[in-house]
């Protein structure tokens, strides 16, 4: 999201434009005045963007921000917005409601919704057609005024300095806190098991020194078990250039995003998650850099030798932080774990066979058209492809 930030704005400006100059085109139905309504969940707020159009015509828009709906479901938010937006005397309710799906208590909305306006309302969401490119505009929109106001807090420096403070004060850090580090594991049913490690400064991200991991002594799904190899992957040589300077052979712990050592360490899970992590710390003598771990469920901060959390209040800044931290490892996290599925899913058995490189793929498939026609080729036919030979044929039939 910070790395798109100029992206996010272009598009905004553009959609506004549209929103000025557009004379949106909707079907024959009579019933061309409507209300278009999606929003976006962060961690624990919601952007709900809206759409006025009145005789196909868009007339205008409006947003709202809602804090603390981190328990609450798409249709329940959706639903309570509803309720509360149309409550206003001076707002007129349209007899269509769009919306990118039905909030919850649909059919005591529609009744009350109805009564307001005295007469028909009908709340859909369209699966198709040209309703249905209104909605996804609007949750475009919607989406990107999240991103934009996460931007903007990352700008505030006041409200950073205060969410830094507070985050202090409940942790009860022994050193200020200017280097956050937060890790994040990603796995679909166990395939291609990954971490982020991303680095927040001053409460703001640092994508220089952050850094991806693959698995590599991790079989099938074991967060656990990939925590520590994260962190003794991430630390081992922390560890070991303390120890250097501690013996007086060593220079220091260097400059990289692997020699600095963090003020805190946030992991995403819960207890078991920072057992793990605390259990890779004690190993490495690294007991001393503070640890927490943040469980998404009720977004209870756990550290060690505590049995209960930390509770943050859900209109705190520091709650605020620590969820920016955490969303941006997941979501680094998975971006990597997506562009691997992705490589994984390009691969060919043809990869498999010794002799057989990207120039003879690409000529077998050429000439064979699919890894099926390959299949059923016979061994004079696929000898007979430019750079192949007799013996390396017989092996790629035995081989697929």
């Amino acid at each position: 999201e910070f790395e798109r930030a100029a992206v996010l704005r272009d598009r905004i400006k553009a959609v506004e434009k549209v929103a000025e100059e557009q004379r949106i085109k909707v079907d024959s139905n009579p019933i061309s005045d409507m209300d278009v309504i999606a929003l976006a969940q962060g961690s624990n707020e919601t952007w709900v963007e809206v759409f006025f159009i009145r005789k196909g015509k868009l007339i205008g828009r409006d947003h709202f921000f809602m804090e603390g709906t981190q328990d609450d479901s798409e249709e329940l938010v959706l639903g309570q917005f509803i309720k509360q937006f149309y409550q206003t005397a001076a707002l007129v309710v349209p007899p269509r409601i769009v919306v990118q799906q039905m909030p919850e208590d649909e059919e005591t909305i529609t009744v009350w919704l109805r009564q307001v306006r005295g007469g028909a309302v009908h709340i859909v969401c369209p699966k198709r057609g040209i309703h249905k490119q209104l909605v996804q505009s609007v949750a475009d929109n919607a989406r990107q005024g999240l991103a934009q106001h996460r931007i903007t807090w990352m700008g505030n420096t006041d409200i950073i300095q205060q969410a830094i403070s507070d985050l202090e004060e409940e942790l009860s850090l022994p050193l200020p806190l200017r280097r956050m580090e937060c890790y994040d594991i990603s796995h679909i049913q166990g395939s291609n098991t990954v971490a982020s490690m991303v680095v927040f400064e001053d409460g703001k991200p640092k994508p220089a020194h952050y850094r991806r991991f693959k698995m590599k002594t991790v079989d099938g799904v074991d967060d656990f078990e990939s925590i520590r190899e994260v962190l003794r992957r991430r630390f081992k040589r922390l560890a070991s250039a303390r120890a250097a300077e501690q013996r007086g052979e060593g220079e220091g712990t260097g400059v990289d995003s692997f020699g600095v050592i963090p003020d805190l360490v946030l992991i995403d899970g819960g207890k078991g998650q920072l057992s793990a992590a605390l259990e890779v710390f004690l190993e490495l003598g690294l007991d001393d850099v503070p640890l927490a771990s943040l469980a998404k469920e009720n977004e209870e901060i756990f550290v060690p030798h505590s049995p209960e959390p930390i509770v943050l209040p859900r209109d705190s800044q520091a709650l605020y932080l620590v969820q920016r931290i955490r969303d941006e490892a997941h979501r680094f996290a998975i971006t990597y774990h997506r562009n691997l599925r992705s490589k994984s899913s390009l691969k060919s058995p043809l990869d498999n066979v010794t002799g057989i490189g990207p120039k003879r793929k690409r000529m077998l498939m050429r000439r064979f058209g699919t890894l099926e026609g390959i299949k059923e080729a016979a061994v004079d036919d696929l000898a007979s492809v430019p750079g192949m030979t007799r013996s390396l044929a017989i092996r790629l039939k035995q081989s697929i």
